[in-house]
Protein backbone atom coordinates (compact mmCIF):
# COMPACT_ATOMS: atom_id res chain seq x y z
CA UNK A 1 0.00 0.00 0.00
CA UNK A 2 2.44 2.53 0.78
CA UNK A 3 3.85 2.04 -2.42
CA UNK A 4 0.72 2.58 -4.38
CA UNK A 5 0.41 5.70 -1.58
CA UNK A 6 3.31 6.95 -3.09
CA UNK A 7 2.04 6.48 -6.79
CA UNK A 8 -0.67 8.78 -6.43
CA UNK A 9 1.18 10.98 -4.78
CA UNK A 10 3.43 11.46 -7.67
CA UNK A 11 0.53 11.36 -9.94
CA UNK A 12 -0.93 13.85 -8.12
CA UNK A 13 2.31 15.88 -8.31
CA UNK A 14 2.43 15.84 -12.23
CA UNK A 15 -1.18 16.88 -12.66
CA UNK A 16 -3.08 13.95 -12.41
CA UNK A 17 -5.54 14.34 -9.69
CA UNK A 18 -7.83 12.17 -10.79
CA UNK A 19 -6.07 8.61 -9.92
CA UNK A 20 -6.39 6.72 -6.98
CA UNK A 21 -5.51 3.78 -5.11
CA UNK A 22 -7.47 1.98 -6.99
CA UNK A 23 -5.91 3.11 -10.55
CA UNK A 24 -2.32 3.20 -8.88
CA UNK A 25 -2.80 -0.69 -8.36
CA UNK A 26 -3.76 -1.21 -12.01
CA UNK A 27 -0.88 1.00 -12.86
CA UNK A 28 1.47 -1.35 -10.54
CA UNK A 29 0.15 -4.46 -11.87
CA UNK A 30 0.73 -3.52 -15.33
CA UNK A 31 4.44 -2.35 -14.30
CA UNK A 32 4.52 -5.75 -12.81
CA UNK A 33 3.37 -7.97 -15.61
CA UNK A 34 5.63 -6.14 -17.92
CA UNK A 35 8.58 -6.65 -15.68
CA UNK A 36 7.60 -10.41 -15.30
CA UNK A 37 6.80 -11.26 -18.97
CA UNK A 38 9.37 -9.03 -20.63
CA UNK A 39 12.16 -8.22 -18.74
CA UNK A 40 13.39 -4.88 -17.36
CA UNK A 41 12.93 -3.50 -21.07
CA UNK A 42 9.54 -1.62 -22.36
CA UNK A 43 11.44 -2.03 -26.24
CA UNK A 44 11.22 -6.43 -25.83
CA UNK A 45 7.13 -5.94 -26.04
CA UNK A 46 7.43 -4.36 -29.44
CA UNK A 47 10.50 -6.39 -30.61
CA UNK A 48 8.82 -10.07 -29.54
CA UNK A 49 5.46 -8.83 -31.08
CA UNK A 50 4.54 -10.45 -34.38
CA UNK A 51 3.18 -7.15 -36.21
CA UNK A 52 1.00 -4.03 -35.16
CA UNK A 53 -2.16 -6.20 -34.20
CA UNK A 54 -0.38 -8.63 -31.81
CA UNK A 55 1.52 -5.57 -30.31
CA UNK A 56 -2.00 -4.60 -29.41
CA UNK A 57 -2.65 -7.44 -27.86
CA UNK A 58 0.24 -8.08 -26.03
CA UNK A 59 -0.05 -4.33 -24.86
CA UNK A 60 -3.47 -5.05 -23.88
CA UNK A 61 -2.79 -7.96 -22.25
CA UNK A 62 -1.05 -6.22 -19.44
CA UNK A 63 -3.84 -5.68 -17.02
CA UNK A 64 -6.90 -4.38 -16.43
CA UNK A 65 -7.06 -0.68 -17.54
CA UNK A 66 -5.67 -1.42 -20.63
CA UNK A 67 -8.19 -1.05 -23.29
CA UNK A 68 -8.45 -0.18 -26.63
CA UNK A 69 -8.54 3.38 -26.27
CA UNK A 70 -5.24 3.24 -24.32
CA UNK A 71 -3.17 1.16 -26.26
CA UNK A 72 -4.06 3.45 -29.13
CA UNK A 73 -3.15 6.71 -27.91
CA UNK A 74 0.42 4.97 -26.24
CA UNK A 75 0.88 3.65 -30.09
CA UNK A 76 -0.04 6.65 -31.80
CA UNK A 77 3.07 8.59 -29.38
CA UNK A 78 5.33 5.89 -30.97
CA UNK A 79 4.11 5.89 -34.25
CA UNK A 80 7.93 6.38 -36.18
CA UNK A 81 9.59 5.23 -33.19
CA UNK A 82 8.40 1.95 -33.09
CA UNK A 83 8.08 -0.19 -36.07
CA UNK A 84 5.37 -2.06 -35.07
CA UNK A 85 3.09 0.63 -33.74
CA UNK A 86 0.72 1.48 -36.21
CA UNK A 87 -2.75 1.52 -34.33
CA UNK A 88 -5.60 2.21 -36.34
CA UNK A 89 -7.86 5.59 -35.89
CA UNK A 90 -10.13 6.07 -33.06
CA UNK A 91 -13.84 6.45 -34.11
CA UNK A 92 -13.49 10.33 -33.25
CA UNK A 93 -10.62 10.22 -35.66
CA UNK A 94 -13.11 8.55 -38.22
CA UNK A 95 -15.59 11.17 -37.28
CA UNK A 96 -13.27 14.07 -38.06
CA UNK A 97 -12.07 12.20 -41.18
CA UNK A 98 -16.06 11.91 -42.45
CA UNK A 99 -16.59 15.66 -41.84
CA UNK A 100 -13.86 16.78 -43.69
CA UNK A 101 -14.51 14.47 -46.46
CA UNK A 102 -11.77 12.61 -46.09
CA UNK A 103 -12.81 9.46 -45.61
CA UNK A 104 -16.12 7.66 -46.75
CA UNK A 105 -18.78 7.09 -43.88
CA UNK A 106 -18.66 3.41 -42.13
CA UNK A 107 -14.98 2.82 -43.43
CA UNK A 108 -13.61 -0.30 -42.04
CA UNK A 109 -10.39 1.29 -39.41
CA UNK A 110 -7.82 -0.56 -41.51
CA UNK A 111 -8.75 0.92 -45.05
CA UNK A 112 -9.13 4.11 -42.63
CA UNK A 113 -5.69 4.28 -41.94
CA UNK A 114 -4.40 3.53 -45.60
CA UNK A 115 -6.70 6.35 -46.34
CA UNK A 116 -5.50 8.76 -43.50
CA UNK A 117 -1.99 7.89 -44.63
CA UNK A 118 -2.65 8.74 -48.58
CA UNK A 119 -4.11 11.62 -47.73
CA UNK A 120 -1.41 12.80 -45.45
CA UNK A 121 1.40 11.99 -48.09
CA UNK A 122 -0.57 13.81 -50.52
CA UNK A 123 -1.28 17.07 -48.21
CA UNK A 124 2.23 16.86 -45.95
CA UNK A 125 3.21 20.01 -43.62
CA UNK A 126 6.31 20.95 -43.14
CA UNK A 127 7.91 19.88 -40.13
CA UNK A 128 4.84 17.92 -38.77
CA UNK A 129 4.43 14.28 -38.77
CA UNK A 130 1.53 11.92 -39.16
CA UNK A 131 1.02 11.60 -35.58
CA UNK A 132 0.38 15.34 -35.42
CA UNK A 133 -2.16 15.06 -38.30
CA UNK A 134 -3.86 12.36 -36.17
CA UNK A 135 -3.59 14.36 -33.01
CA UNK A 136 -5.51 17.30 -34.92
CA UNK A 137 -8.15 14.94 -36.27
CA UNK A 138 -9.10 13.15 -32.72
CA UNK A 139 -9.55 16.92 -31.89
CA UNK A 140 -11.37 18.08 -34.24
CA UNK A 141 -13.67 14.91 -33.57
CA UNK A 142 -14.22 15.80 -30.34
CA UNK A 143 -15.35 19.56 -31.10
CA UNK A 144 -18.00 17.58 -33.98
CA UNK A 145 -19.25 14.69 -31.34
CA UNK A 146 -20.14 17.74 -29.14
CA UNK A 147 -21.44 20.82 -31.48
CA UNK A 148 -22.00 18.59 -34.27
CA UNK A 149 -19.78 20.78 -36.82
CA UNK A 150 -19.94 21.86 -40.34
CA UNK A 151 -16.57 21.48 -41.74
CA UNK A 152 -15.63 19.97 -45.07
CA UNK A 153 -12.59 20.05 -46.94
CA UNK A 154 -14.00 19.75 -50.12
Amino acid sequence: MLVGKRLVAILDEGGYTRYDYKTADKLLEVANNLVEAYGESLTRIESVASDARDLEKRLKNLGKGVGDVTVIIFLRELRGIWEKADPYPTSLELLAGERLGILEESLEREKALGQLKVFWAKHRVPRLTFVHFETALLRLGKECRREKCDVHLR
